[in-house]
């Protein structure tokens, strides 16, 4: 009896990923071996369900933000946590106007505290009155990284040779020929 079962466990070797195998081998387990084996089953469940109970909060949480999300219209996409509006094309803040390799940036507009790729996203969806950051709140975070998420204060990204600080991702060295349009 033990051949057959060293065979067949043998033959399963060959066949898909241990799944089978796994469980013929635990099939063929004493009962004390079988019961402890259910026990670490039912321990296993309860710590997930404890889990899930202890962060209930969390999670209804952030189902109730992405709810929010959803029902809000228009064109957004979120971006390492943060909701990016406009014509966002990828996860990087690309957006249909500007969507080379390096354009990976997103402006919070001063006007309404809401990131968008470009000047025109915001034209085209944004609050309709555009403003400039002042110079007395450069030191704010405006600029987001599409690469690695990183908020670049206004005196970061307009000294930061078009280069993350964080990631060491290349930004789009065109975009501080109109700064005008974001910062005073």
């Amino acid at each position: 009896m033990d051949k057959i079962k060293a065979d067949t466990v043998a033959t399963v070797d060959n066949q898909e990923e241990g799944t089978l195998k796994n469980h013929l081998a635990a099939s063929t387990t004493s009962n004390i071996t079988g019961t402890a084996h259910m026990a670490s089953q039912i321990f296993v469940w309860m710590i997930g369900y404890s889990f899930i109970n202890c962060h209930q909060s969390f999670f209804i949480h952030r189902i109730a933000e992405w709810t929010d999300f959803m029902h809000e219209g228009g064109n957004k996409m979120m971006c390492h946590g943060h909701v990016v509006k406009g014509n966002v094309i990828d996860a990087e803040t690309r957006c249909s106007h500007y969507h080379s390799p390096l354009d990976i940036i997103a402006i919070k507009f001063y006007c309404c505290d809401t990131y968008y790729p470009c000047f025109d996203c915001h034209e085209e969806s944004g609050c309709g009155n555009p403003a400039v950051w002042p110079a007395d709140q450069f030191s704010k975070k405006a600029v987001l990284c599409g690469s690695c998420g990183y908020e670049l204060t206004v005196n970061e990204y307009k000294s930061c040779q078009s280069v993350c600080p964080n990631c060491a991702a290349k930004f789009n060295p065109g975009c501080g020929l109109h700064w005008e349009l974001y910062f005073e």
